[in-house]
């Protein structure tokens, strides 16, 4: 099967549009179970990360907003903690704390 490559320049917008769309990775169906399986796990991979982040960041601007200055060590610890049952038990205690370090008691 030989493959016709055609500069873009010389597509119409219409022709253009079209083509972009069928390229399209947000509307390709995936065919085989594997592929769907796979394209799902990393969804939600994703969506757990963004979970992760959003509440890691929740914690931080709790303490910032409350007046603390939070060093280096305790910022590396809240953002790599990927635990989100953790994360959200630390929004609140957030609200409560006395400094940043009883965070983690």
């Amino acid at each position: 099967m030989k493959r016709l490559i055609v500069p873009r320049r010389l597509l119409g917008e219409a022709a253009q549009n079209h083509l972009e769309g069928l390229m399209s990775v947000d509307t390709y169906k995936w065919q085989s179970d594997f592929a769907r399986t796979y394209a799902a796990q990393g969804r939600e991979q994703g969506r757990e990360q963004g979970r992760e982040e959003g509440l890691a960041k929740s914690v931080l601007s709790v303490l910032v907003a409350r007046g603390f200055e939070v060093d280096e060590s305790t910022r590396e610890r809240i953002l790599s903690c990927k635990d989100v049952d953790t994360l959200e038990e630390w929004v609140p205690r957030a609200v409560k704390i006395e400094n940043p370090e009883d965070l983690f008691d």
